[in-house]
């Protein structure tokens, strides 16, 4: 986390790569794609944000030279 992030609360941590159950669409469009359906996804950074979400990070020019990054 950087201390410099407005947010209360927030953090970053790394989500290996795994799969999940895919979603079906109402339409049937989607099944047979994927092996088993099973929707494979590579590894990345998560977010958890100061309102309680979890979304994906991508570090920007600021963050990557930052000087108050945190351990927890």
């Amino acid at each position: 986390m950087r201390a410099g992030w407005n947010g209360k609360g927030m953090f970053l941590y790394y989500v290996p790569a795994a799969s999940y159950p895919m979603q079906r669409n109402s339409l049937e469009t989607m099944g047979g794609i994927f092996p088993d359906d099973m929707v494979p996804y590579g590894a990345y950074i998560a977010m958890k944000t100061a309102q309680d979400n979890v979304v994906p990070w991508l570090a920007s020019q600021t963050d990557v030279l930052a000087e108050d990054w945190q351990l927890a």
